[in-house]
């Protein structure tokens, strides 16, 4: 649209549209990896709490609590929550986080594309 309103003719060159898609590209990367660090952190420190909790747990138990429940399957429900610590929980973390950013940018970037129309319409909304 503004290129029909200036009068001087501006030519993009196949390098600088591949520069663009190459600069774009790198930084989306970065950020990803950025995400898998910071998803790969979070999941590793909870499944360590996680895990020193239960063994606290089971040290401290009474001896009563061992006679009434064999090992098996203390250790069977032991790996099914370090199981779920460690698959479903990080990823339904970074599922939420990608959401909220979608949501965030969506209302910023129609903010932005909105701005004459949102300010005239609050001008008039409260004068």
């Amino acid at each position: 649209m503004i290129a029909q309103v200036t009068e001087e003719r501006h030519e993009v060159s196949r390098k600088q549209l591949i520069g663009i898609f190459i600069l774009l590209s790198g930084g989306s990367s970065v950020f990803v990896l950025g995400r898998a660090v910071f998803l790969a952190t979070i999941a590793v420190e909870t499944a360590q709490g996680l895990f020193l909790g239960m063994i606290t747990s089971v040290f401290r138990a009474p001896i009563s609590f061992f006679d009434a429940t064999p090992s098996s399957r203390i250790l069977n429900i032991s790996s099914m929550d370090q199981s779920t610590v460690d698959t479903d929980i990080p990823y339904r973390l970074a599922f939420a986080l990608i959401q909220l950013l979608s949501i965030t940018y969506s209302y910023v970037s129609s903010c932005v594309a909105n701005f004459p129309s949102l300010s005239v319409h609050s001008w008039n909304l409260y004068m």
